[in-house]
């Protein structure tokens, strides 16, 4: 086998040179090219006032460099997630004020195209999104005692999203603020209210029967989950980054 890490994004052509004894005991030699092409590792931070920003990443010590704002035709950036289509790369973006969410085409160099434009509909001030297979799930902060999360198809051909409808709406997600989602069980993190575990189908993308999570009075502000290798990792406003256990019947243990 071979194995090849380049130290520089670039493209181009990997030349190996070989040589042999042929079953006539010749000396011969010959040139294999191999086309690559090497991509830098990027972050995204979005910036509710001034847009999104990609950075350049190192892998290995986990810093950001070159900070860059990218994509347009949105207002500021709430936060931002990517979808791998059947002929390209997409981003959504949840823009600053929290009203729309655009699509943008992600470039080669992992910059967003200019031309973002607004996609879906039903949202009620969105915060942030979370997209699992061809679906894309936006946490909705909703009116005053409200909240919700906007569930909504997106096209393996141009990103598009279509078939927007609204789950958990009774749930008690006072202020949702973000979701992720694992296996049978979905997790929701709401401004007012801590954490919440809903009952996840992951055919019609639904959630139901949310209940506060056990673990819930340890993090009143959550805005934001994402989970990683089993675990929960929570943004809590009051005290920073909460990770939490995730068992196997979808409870949480800190």
């Amino acid at each position: 086998s071979l194995t090849y890490a380049p130290t520089a994004s670039a493209s181009g052509t990997l030349a190996l040179n070989f040589s042999y004894l042929d079953n006539a005991g010749t000396a011969q030699t010959g040139t294999v090219n191999i086309a690559y092409a090497a991509s830098i590792q990027h972050a995204y931070v979005s910036d509710a006032n001034n847009g999104l920003y990609m950075c350049s990443m190192d892998p290995t010590a986990g810093t950001l460099a070159n900070c860059q704002t990218t994509g347009g035709g949105f207002n500021g950036a709430w936060s931002v997630a990517f979808f791998s289509g059947s002929t390209a790369n997409y981003a959504y973006v949840v823009d600053g004020p929290r009203t729309n969410i655009y699509l943008c085409t992600v470039n080669s160099d992992g910059t967003l195209s200019n031309g973002c434009a607004v996609q879906g509909s039903g949202y009620d001030y969105p915060e942030h999104v979370t997209v699992l297979g061809s679906t894309l799930y936006a946490a909705d902060q909703g009116s005053p005692g409200g909240g919700e999360v906007t569930v909504c198809n997106i096209s393996s051909t141009d990103g598009t999203l279509s078939g927007c409808f609204v789950t958990a709406s009774a749930g008690g997600l006072n202020y949702a603020s973000g979701v992720a989602l694992g296996g049978d069980f979905g997790y929701v993190a709401t401004d007012n209210n801590g954490l919440f575990t809903c009952a996840f189908d992951s055919i019609a993308g639904a959630l139901t029967n949310c209940a506060v999570a056990a673990t819930s009075s340890s993090v009143s502000d959550a805005w934001n989950v994402v989970i990683s290798g089993g675990i929960a990792y929570f943004a809590n406003a009051e005290s920073g980054l909460t990770a939490c256990a995730i068992g196997s019947g979808g409870d949480l243990s800190s």
